[in-house]
């Protein structure tokens, strides 16, 4: 994973994330369901994002790959495990204003 300093990432690189809704699910799921130390078989987290509508192939082709990139996730391919990643916690607030207000904003969310 690349080293970020939330200073140095943009607002809009926060909204290029969660502009698309398997993102917006990963996060919300992360945030949601696991501690800020907790590593989570990738195995179990796709399983569970698969219910959710996130299609495995693209978790691992395309979602994961952009959300480590920007810090969002730690994601370990050689033990297969996730984690937040370091500016999971500065995007934390948004998410949870959007998912608090999920009945105001468009079909949709996460």
């Amino acid at each position: 994973m690349t080293e970020h300093d939330w200073s140095a990432t943009t607002l809009d690189c926060l909204f290029r994330t969660l502009s698309h809704q398997s993102r917006r699910r990963i996060l919300v799921f992360l945030a949601r369901e696991y501690g800020a130390d907790e590593a989570v078989e990738l195995e179990r987290f796709a399983a569970e994002l698969a219910e959710a509508g996130v299609a495995p192939e693209n978790l691992y082709h395309v979602h994961l790959p952009q959300l480590d990139e920007a810090g969002f996730v730690d994601w370990d391919q050689e033990r297969a495990t996730i984690r937040r990643g370091p500016l999971l916690e500065e995007a934390t607030p948004l998410l949870e204003l959007l998912d608090e207000h999920r009945e105001e904003l468009p079909a949709g969310w996460p």
